[in-house]
């Protein structure tokens, strides 16, 4: 059985690993949010956070404006993004990796 430590290991490896191959944009700042043991399912629920660009059409209208309005050079626009990865207990195995709303009420 893996420990918590290791499962958010496993997990951020993971995210890193998937960043590289170009799947995902690379992931800056990561940090460790939620850790959590499932009994049923013997596994790790992991949550990390990281920061990432936004492309152009994902940012908001507003901000374009002030950005351009200010004159000021071309600024990066960056959002932290939240991602739960389900860890397996027995060999650290990432099994899942979802999008996690921090706003939505569980």
């Amino acid at each position: 059985m893996i420990e918590a430590k290791e499962a958010a290991q496993a997990a951020a490896k993971y995210l890193l690993e998937l960043s590289a191959t170009g799947l995902i944009r690379t992931p800056k700042d990561v940090r460790l949010e939620e850790l959590e043991f499932v009994q049923k399912g013997s596994m790790w629920r992991v949550t990390l956070s990281f920061v990432h660009e936004l492309l152009p059409e994902e940012r908001e209208p507003m901000t374009e404006s002030i950005a351009n309005l200010a004159l000021a050079p071309r600024r990066t626009v960056t959002a932290r993004v939240y991602k739960t990865f389900e860890v397996l207990g027995g060999n650290g195995e990432v099994r899942a990796m979802k999008i996690r709303n921090p706003d939505a009420r569980e």
